[in-house]
This record gives C-alpha cells, structure tokens and sequence, in this order.
C-alpha cells in the first residue's frame, strides 16, 4: 500500500524540525561485485563460506549469519573467535565505495544524526564524502 499524502507530510515536517532520526540497517548497504549489486552481508557469508569451504543453501536474504551458522556447525563454537578477524579482514580488504542510497541519505542537509545498525564503516564513508563535497 502506498503511503499517503499525510505521511509524507508527517515526514517532512519532522524532518524539518529535526526531529527524525533516520536508523540505516543492511538492506541499504550494498556493493559492487563483478557485474551483480548484492548485499554486504551476502558477499561476506560468500567469502566466508568460499574460504573455509562450507556447504551452505542460499536463499534470497542469506547472508553473513547463514555462512557463521554453517562454519559453527562444521567446527564448533570453540573456534567462533577466529570469525572475528576473518570477517574483520574482509571488511577491510572490500574497499568499496558507498551505495548510492547512502550518499543520497547523507546528502540531507536537516539530518544531523544517523543511527546504523550494521558494522561496516559504508554509511560514515558517504557522509565524510557527502560532507567534503558540499560548499
């Protein structure tokens, strides 16, 4: 169902009070990958999964859990730890530019204050690069 003319009303006038907090999770937080634009997280469980060789069933919102939950299942809890690092590691490596709807969120002069929920460092690259390019 469409939003209504209200809420959209209702929207603009919190935004123009400053009172709206936009709350970014993984569905905007894609990337780049050969010629597909696939999720951050489903790239990772990916190349989790690739590396330590792991049977995992993907579906359309599998992703980075998916690939822990199958590397779990195949080694054990005790060595969850060495996730951390791996994963860390290929955060660090991908070097991918921000989605653009993250750059066009950033771009919204009225927000002061965004709340991700995910742990890569996408939305605080498009707002520094957001940020450096306004006069």
């Amino acid at each position: 169902m469409p939003a209504s003319e209200d809420f959209w009303d209702d929207i603009l006038g919190h935004l123009k009070d400053r009172v709206l907090l936009p709350v970014v999770g993984p569905e905007l937080v894609t990337v780049q990958d050969g010629d597909r634009r696939v999720s951050l997280s489903r790239l990772l469980g990916e190349r989790v999964a690739a590396r330590y060789q792991l049977d995992v069933s993907w579906g359309p919102l599998s992703g980075l859990d998916d690939a822990v939950g199958a590397f779990l299942s195949a080694r054990g809890s005790r060595e969850a730890e060495r996730l951390y690092r791996v994963v860390n590691d290929l955060v660090s490596d991908l070097d991918a530019p921000p989605p653009e709807a993250l750059r066009q969120l950033a771009g919204i002069r009225d927000f002061h204050l965004f709340l991700s929920t995910t742990f890569d460092p996408l939305l605080a690259r498009a707002i520094s690069e957001v940020l450096d390019t306004q006069p």
